[in-house]
């Protein structure tokens, strides 16, 4: 029987829900994160990109460079107009290009705002695609 990753995963937030999965930064300071607490954080991501009707196949690419406090306080029009306006840049000098927060997506970002990046990032793959 083949495991898959989420397998092994999945069995492991069941088996030790409150023990510690990884340590992360905050504001210098590295705090705990449980095992199920990641399962919430990783499905929260998950839901989110469902909701932009992603295709198997389909590719989304992240780096870091948009900070915590960019996403957070910005509206969501400017998020998606500042990442299309840096990605068409980073796409001009480089062959490929991702997008993304330089950390992790905690609960206390807007969704509407990490969703406003994913979109730019589709925008940027259609017009390389129609070139």
């Amino acid at each position: 029987m083949d495991r898959t990753f989420i397998d092994l995963f999945n069995q492991r937030v069941a088996t030790s829900p409150d023990k510690t999965a990884l340590l992360h930064s905050v504001g210098g300071n590295w705090e705990p994160v449980s095992w199920v607490e990641f399962d919430q954080l990783t499905s929260q991501i998950a839901y989110g990109q469902m909701s932009l009707r992603l295709e198997p196949g389909d590719r989304i690419g992240l780096l870091g460079g948009f900070d915590m406090d960019f996403l957070c306080t910005k509206s969501e029009s400017e998020v998606y107009d500042s990442v299309l306006e840096q990605g068409r840049r980073f796409r001009a000098t480089a062959r490929g290009y991702a997008l993304g927060s330089g950390n992790s997506i905690p609960d206390y970002v807007p969704v509407e705002n990490y969703l406003a990046m994913i979109r730019a990032a589709q925008a940027l793959r259609a017009e390389e695609a129609a070139q």
